[in-house]
This record gives C-alpha cells, structure tokens and sequence, in this order.
C-alpha cells in the first residue's frame, strides 16, 4: 500500500502550474498452490485526486481540475 502527494511548481518556460494530486493505492498478491508450484493471483486498485486547481494561460478553462 502506498499515499503520496505530488506538489507541482511552476513550469517557467510555460509559465503553467499543473494542479497538485493525491494517490492512494494497494495491491493483494497471494501465491496459491497449483500441482507442484504455485500460482500468483494480483489484484490493484488506486484512486487518484487534484486537490488544486491547473494555473497559467494554458489553462483556458480556469482552475481545471481533472
């Protein structure tokens, strides 16, 4: 399992700031007995959410979020 946030400084060659994110996710990997081995079964999920808005003229439609 991991969070993170990415905070995102202004790009000065652009003069755009893209908005910054949130991310959690996990995994679930168990290692199952198949005949004289084992088999791995994985199952991801993650969410991933802009807590701030894009800035600059680049962002046509205003403190986008997406």
């Amino acid at each position: 399992m991991y969070i993170a946030a990415d905070l995102n400084t202004e790009n000065t060659k652009t003069d755009y700031t893209s908005g910054d994110v949130f991310h959690i996710g996990a995994t679930v990997a168990p290692h199952l007995p198949l005949g004289k081995g084992v088999i791995g079964v994985r199952v991801n999920a993650f969410d991933l959410r802009q807590f701030t808005g894009d800035s600059g003229p680049g962002a046509g439609w205003g403190a986008s979020r997406k």
